[in-house]
């Protein structure tokens, strides 16, 4: 896992073959405009999700991981928790769908890192998280977020 600031984005592009062009697609792209859905980039291997929502409280949230994917969640508005956690004492609540390349399980233990805009998150599939947190239980931010699939 990595939790980072965009400016600082080149130091992780030698990572992966598809992170120089996932962050490209950030900074070259005037994400504030784009609408809700999916950008393709380099195919299957390489794609952006523009996702609007409502953060919701971290107890009604699940853990996820994917396998086939690395995620990387940049917040062009809003604010949120993510929440992560070790693959130990996982238990699966909802088992692997390979239509959408997610696992959900149960979670006690989650350290949380806070996501603005102008910083993004890396979660390797050996990374399980758990996204749109809110900040406070108590009260609901509208957040527009740019989620990176790169085939690992």
């Amino acid at each position: 896992m990595v939790l980072d600031r965009i400016e600082n984005s080149e130091r992780y592009e030698s990572l992966h073959t598809g992170f120089k062009k996932a962050f490209d697609f950030i900074r070259n792209n005037d994400l504030a405009s784009l609408e809700e859905g999916r950008y393709e980039i380099d195919g299957d291997d390489v794609f952006a999700l523009i996702q609007c929502y409502e953060t919701a409280p971290a107890s009604e949230k699940q853990i996820e991981t994917h396998r086939n994917y690395i995620d990387i969640q940049f917040m062009i508005s809003g604010e949120e928790m993510i929440g992560y956690t070790g693959s130990q004492n996982l238990k699966v609540t909802v088992p692997y769908s390979t239509d959408n390349d997610i696992e959900f399980y149960s979670h006690k233990k989650t350290t949380f890192c806070y996501l603005e805009p102008g910083t993004f998150a890396v979660f390797f599939p050996e990374d399980p998280h758990m996204p749109c947190c809110r900040i406070d239980a108590e009260v609901p931010v509208k957040a527009k977020k740019l989620v990176l699939k790169i085939r690992k």
